[in-house]
Parts: C-alpha cells; structure tokens; sequence
C-alpha cells in the first residue's frame, strides 16, 4: 500500500510502500523505478524499489487536494498503468482515487 506520512512540515509529503502489499493498484515489482508526480505543482520524485517492491521516496511538496500520480517503469522497461490519488492530510493511507 502506499501511504502518504507527513512529517514537521506538512508541505512535505513522504510516500513509501509496504512490501508484498495486499492492494494490487498500489503494490510494486521488485526493483521497479517509481514515479510520483504531483500535477498541482507540476513537480515529482523518482524512488527505486528494492528487491521486495518496498520503496521510500524523498519528499515532495504537496497540500490538501492535490493531485498525485504515481506509476513505475519495471526492470525490463515496461510502464504500468498510473494511479491517481487525491492527497488527505492527517491520516495514511493512500487518499482517495481521483475521478
């Protein structure tokens, strides 16, 4: 699952995955290159997954109601289908799917 942390600053949003994440929309291949793009402010962050699919991405800058697409590109080089999320500030979890 992706899950959306914010830390001292809440400008700043952390995602990271769980390996082996039950969700299969929000679960990673082994040493896939995760894309996390906020369309708000057009700006995103590249995060490397490890060999279980876990991953831990720098922050990115983000507030209440953005929206965030994450997708990733697999060791063989193909891209999955992008997920889009609507960002909830002060709960985790991966906020709700955009419409």
């Amino acid at each position: 699952m992706v899950v959306a942390l914010y830390e001292a600053d809440p400008t700043k949003l952390v995602f990271s995955a769980e390996p082996q994440a039950p969700d299969d929309r929000l679960s990673f291949p082994p040493r896939a290159l995760v894309s996390i793009y906020n369309d708000d402010i057009d700006l995103g962050v590249l995060a490397p997954a490890g060999d279980d699919g876990s991953f831990e991405a720098e922050p990115l800058t983000g507030q209440e109601g953005d929206t965030v697409r994450i997708w990733y590109e697999d060791e063989g080089g193909e891209m999955s289908d992008e997920l889009c999320l609507l960002v909830a500030l002060g709960r985790q979890g991966a906020g709700d799917v955009c419409r």
